[in-house]
C-alpha cells in the first residue's frame, strides 16, 4: 500500500513495555533514557551493551506478528549498524589510548630538561625530574611540585634564562626552583 508521500507504507517496530523488558532481564525504559542520556569517557552508553542489544533482537523477533514478519534485510541491517557501532567504539578506545602514550612519550622527552610551567604557586621553572600517570593525565616533577603536561608553558634551552613577568626571577642551574612568589630548593 502506498501513502501520500508515494513511499511504501512501513511498519514502525513494537516497542516492549517495562514488564515484557523486566521479563527479559532488561532495564527499563527510564532506565535506558537515561543510560543514553550519561554518556562515558569513551563514547559507550554506560546502560546497553551487546549482549542486551542481542535479547532486545530475540525478544523483537520472539514478539513479531506472525502475519506480518520483519524481513530478513532489517535483521541483517540492524546487525551491521550494531557491527559498525561496536567497532567505530573500539576504534575510538584505541585512539584514546594512542593519546595517552603519546603524551606519556613528550612527557618522559622532557626529563632532566628545564621547563617553565603553571603551579600551585604561580609560574615555576625548574628541571623535570620525574615524570608519573594520574587519573590518565601525565604529571612532571619540578622541584618539590607536581604540574600537569598541559601547563608546561615554555621549554627552555640549556642556558636560557627563564624570562617571568610579574614577581618572578630568572632559573639558575643550582638547583633551584624559581616561582613568581620566590624561590624553593629543589628535590
Amino acid at each position: 500500500m502506498l501513502n501520500g508521500s508515494g513511499l511504501g507504507a512501513v511498519a514502525k517496530p513494537k516497542l516492549l513495555d517495562d514488564a515484557t523488558r523486566a521479563k527479559l532481564g532488561l532495564p527499563s525504559t527510564a532506565a535506558t533514557s537515561a543510560a543514553k542520556a550519561k554518556q562515558s569517557l569513551d563514547g559507550t552508553a554506560n546502560g546497553l551493551g551487546k549482549d542486551d542489544f542481542m535479547k532486545l533482537l530475540l525478544a523483537q523477533m520472539g514478539n513479531q506478528d506472525p502475519m506480518k514478519p520483519m524481513e530478513d534485510k532489517e535483521f541483517i541491517a540492524q546487525l551491521a549498524q550494531f557491527n559498525s557501532l561496536e567497532q567505530m567504539q573500539q576504534v575510538n578506545k584505541g585512539v584514546q589510548e594512542l593519546a595517552t602514550a603519546q603524551q606519556m612519550t613528550d612527557a618522559n622527552l622532557l626529563l632532566g630538561r628545564q621547563v617553565q610551567a603553571f603551579g600551585a604557586e604561580g609560574v615555576i621553572t625548574g628541571e623535570v625530574r620525574a615524570v608519573t600517570m594520574v587519573s590518565g593525565k601525565p604529571m612532571l616533577r619540578i622541584g618539590t611540585e607536581e604540574v600537569a603536561l598541559s601547563d608546561v608553558s615554555r621549554i627552555l634551552m640549556p642556558g636560557e634564562p627563564a624570562a617571568v613577568s610579574g614577581t618572578g626571577s630568572s632559573s639558575s642551574s643550582s638547583g633551584t626552583t624559581t616561582t613568581t612568589q620566590g624561590t624553593a630548593p629543589i628535590g
